[in-house]
């Protein structure tokens, strides 16, 4: 994948190759794009993560962890809950993106989640179930927003 080198490159490899993003409609097309869009980011999206991590207390691996409550505050600070998003679906996206074992997201997941959450709210009836692993490619007559698109708009916001 391109982009050029920054002093966070090898950080920022690290978190791509953690991320699982192959469930999402379209997927590889669209990959170049996500991966460009967020190295782009890595570096802001660093701080955004950890800027909601502390919350959850005074010690430092507290800041390299996010529980349920700070994603929500997040995704109810950005606004992502509607009508046609809510936020069971949110919850959904976290529980999906977190590490085996692990109730809580690091920065790869956290990156994950927001990809999942971009494409699941510009397209809510993308998915029939509440499970993200169920993700459909819609039906025949079905127009999905493209997950780089999805994520350019979550981004701006």
């Amino acid at each position: 994948m391109g982009g050029g080198r920054t002093p966070l490159f090898g950080a920022w490899s690290v978190c791509w190759r953690a991320l699982r993003l192959d469930k999402l409609p379209g997927f590889p097309v669209w990959e170049r794009v996500v991966y460009d869009t967020l190295h782009e980011s890595y570096e802001k999206l660093c701080g955004v993560f950890g800027y909601y991590c502390r919350s959850a207390g005074d010690a430092p691996e507290d800041a390299s962890r996010m529980n349920l409550g700070e994603w929500l505050g997040f995704c109810r600070e950005v606004r992502v809950f509607s009508k046609t998003f809510s936020q069971q679906r949110g919850e959904t996206i976290f529980t999906y993106s977190m590490s085996q074992g692990i109730r809580e997201l690091m920065l790869p997941h956290f990156i994950e989640a927001l990809v999942h959450l971009a494409f699941h709210r510009a397209n809510p009836d993308a998915v029939r179930e509440t499970s993200v692993r169920s993700a459909s490619h819609g039906g025949a007559g079905s127009k999905l927003i493209h997950v780089g698109d999805a994520l350019d708009q979550l981004l701006e916001q």
